[in-house]
């Protein structure tokens, strides 16, 4: 958990120096996150945002537009990859931390976005850690969150793949 102080809207440098190196070597840049995607996985391996006390509130309502990212040209998850599965979409970012903008909440459901997750986990555990991490907004006013999996080495540890070829990290 870092705090950051102040940090200007699209300012990419003041939390660029937290980011993780890229194990994939693409790091895609959306307006208010980042992430390092991994085309042999079809998923990003870490995600970095950051939250201040005015971005969190119910501004924008939930769109649940899931897609592929227009700029992977289908490189990445699709819908029907999960479907059936067995495993959520889970948000490496949480839209609940794009409530502030429509734009933001919209760039939330990339797939670049998801990760492959139980549903007990994705709506239990990893619900109780996104909100925790807002509760440390109003401790701490501006928080760097990133996001990936727990891993010894690269390549990650998959114990599952779904659709055509997405991983499911362990």
């Amino acid at each position: 958990l870092l705090s950051l102080g102040q940090i200007a809207p699209l300012d990419l440098k003041n939390y660029e120096q937290y980011m993780p190196t890229s194990s994939c070597g693409e790091i895609i840049h959306y307006s208010y996150y980042s992430v390092s995607f991994c085309d042999k996985y079809k998923l990003s391996e870490w995600t970095i945002h950051y939250l201040t006390p005015d971005r969190l509130g119910e501004k924008q309502k939930r769109t649940n537009d899931f897609r592929q990212d227009p700029k992977l040209n289908g490189r990445d998850a699709s819908l029907s990859d999960f479907k059936g599965s067995g495993y959520d979409r889970g948000h490496m970012v949480p839209a609940a931390d794009m409530t502030f903008d429509k734009l933001r909440m919209s760039q939330s459901f990339f797939m670049t976005n998801m990760s492959p997750q139980t549903v007990a986990f994705n709506r239990g555990g990893w619900k109780k850690i996104e909100s925790r991490i807002r509760g440390w907004v109003h401790e701490f006013d501006t928080v760097a969150i990133i996001t990936g999996f727990v891993t010894g080495d690269y390549p990650i540890d998959i114990i599952d793949y779904i659709g055509d070829s997405v991983a499911v990290p362990k």
